[in-house]
């Protein structure tokens, strides 16, 4: 189409234009064209409407099949050249008249094969989703078969699983026992109001053992708290004199005696924490104040009440270091000179083991006191000031039943020793003397030697012994 475009041109290769009688001969001659044109146009339609009507009017009269086939394939094959009919006399119109755009065209022609191009890579895309599609449909397809295959095999179980039910509810209605008797009646109302009224009071005496409990407890907070205050203030000292050591170690001079203090800090600290009753009421360079809090029983029986004495033990220790000098006991219920000097040897034991002497002293003394007080609330007690070897205290005491009869009993050294089973072990009281008239003492001696139940008995038990024997002599020398 290009190549005719350019040989109709007028202006290509540089030609002049053509004379006015060679533009006629052309006019004519395109003219002539056209007509021809028409007319093979016309010829051809008609001949095209004449093949069909032949081929109509054959299958009208019962042509063959083979006849009606071959007519369909020659008209496929000439069906291009009536359908571009029209294409061809536009064209042939557009030579005439001198209206053919060449550039149109070649776009139109690309325009197409990019249509095409792009159909072609949509129809690809079609068939790719369309295989995507079947191997999708496929697979759920089997999946669809092997839900169907499970779903019949559980049908099958459920089936089976029913048909076992079944039997076993047979077999336990065949072997179900019988059903049970009723119970026998219970308590009447009387009987579950007297036993809920039973169980009322044990609840209240519950509630009451509670509460004492609960007031016990509160009772021991105070001291609880306290301990817990003196061991942290006890803690922060310890803690202050390390950090002080640590921050005058560089120092050569002062880090020694820093050190010594520490030691000496430490020292008092585990002192202090391994003993009960003891607390820290004052620290300065070479003294150690302590206060010794003794609790002691007012009897030898383990629900005894206790009492509370309170010492201040005041320590010397030695310049630079924490070795015993001395010690002094205020107020001085007890001599604490002989223990310090022990406790001040090389191998003595220091502040320890003169805090351990001073308090078991305290003790011995506080609880020998406390079971004398508790005998001369029922027997007048009279101290003997010079007291027997062996012996802690004597006493002469006077028995309010029998008048004139005095006896002197004495109190072995470190009695009572404990509390409880302990004391029962341990030397006790010791008749020494008895006078008064009408009474035998060396059968009153040798009775009191008998008793063996006298030895573990605190001193009123042992003045109440004495006495029961007494009255028994004395009865039977009456007789």
């Amino acid at each position: 189409m290009a190549e005719i475009a350019k040989r109709l041109s007028f202006h290509e290769g540089g030609l002049a234009p053509a004379p006015a009688g060679e533009m006629a001969e052309t006019t004519a001659a395109v003219e002539e064209l056209r007509r021809v044109q028409m007319d093979l146009s016309t010829e051809t339609r008609n001949h095209g409407l004449n093949r069909l009507q032949e081929a109509r009017v054959s299958v009208d009269n019962g042509a063959g099949e083979n006849d009606l086939k071959r007519l369909q394939r020659k008209f496929q094959a000439t069906k291009a050249s009536y359908i571009n009919v029209d294409v061809k006399e536009r064209f042939m119109q557009s030579l005439r008249d001198g209206s053919l755009d060449v550039a149109v065209l070649e776009d139109t022609h690309r325009g197409l094969e990019e249509q095409l191009q792009r159909d072609s890579e949509a129809l690809r895309t079609l068939k790719d989703q369309n295989s995507h599609a079947k191997h999708s449909l496929h697979e759920t397809s089997v999946q669809i078969a092997t839900l169907h295959q499970q779903f019949e095999q559980v049908m099958s179980d459920v089936a089976t699983q029913l048909d076992a039910l079944e039997r076993n509810l047979q077999q336990f209605e065949a072997t179900r026992p019988p059903p049970l008797e009723p119970l026998e009646p219970g308590p009447d109302q009387d009987e579950c109001d007297a036993l809920l009224a039973e169980e009322m009071a044990r609840a209240k005496q519950l509630e009451t053992a509670i509460a004492s409990s609960e007031a016990t407890i509160q009772e021991a907070e105070p001291e609880v708290r306290s301990g817990a205050q003196e061991l942290a203030a006890l803690q922060a000292e310890v803690v202050r004199l390390t950090a002080l050591q640590a921050d005058r170690e560089k120092a050569a001079d002062s880090g020694a005696h820093l050190s010594r203090a520490a030691k000496w800090a430490e020292a008092a600290a585990a002192a202090v924490e391994a003993l009960g009753g003891v607390a820290i009421k004052e620290i300065a360079p070479g003294r150690l104040v302590l206060q010794i809090t003794c609790c002691v029983p007012t009897a030898l029986a383990a629900d005894a009440p206790l009492r509370e004495e309170r010492h201040e033990l005041a320590l010397q220790l030695r310049p630079g270091g924490a070795q015993l000098a001395g010690a002094a006991l205020e107020p001085a219920a007890v001599a604490v000179d002989d223990i310090a000097a022990a406790a001040a040897a090389p191998s003595g034991g220091g502040v320890r083991a003169a805090v351990c002497g001073v308090q078991l002293r305290l003790l011995q003394h506080w609880s020998r006191q406390a079971l004398v007080d508790a005998a001369a609330a029922r027997y007048p007690l009279q101290r003997v000031e010079q007291p027997l070897d062996g012996a802690a205290a004597v006493f002469e005491a006077s028995l309010p039943a029998r008048p004139g009869v005095k006896l002197t009993v004495a109190l072995p050294d470190g009695w009572p020793r404990a509390a409880g089973a302990a004391a029962t072990a341990a030397a006790g009281p010791a008749l020494v003397a008895a006078s008064g008239e009408g009474l035998d003492a060396a059968a009153l001696a040798a009775a009191v030697a008998r008793d063996g139940a006298l030895r573990g008995a605190d001193l009123a038990g042992f003045l109440d012994g004495v006495a029961s024997k007494v009255d028994a002599l004395m009865t039977l020398a009456a007789a």
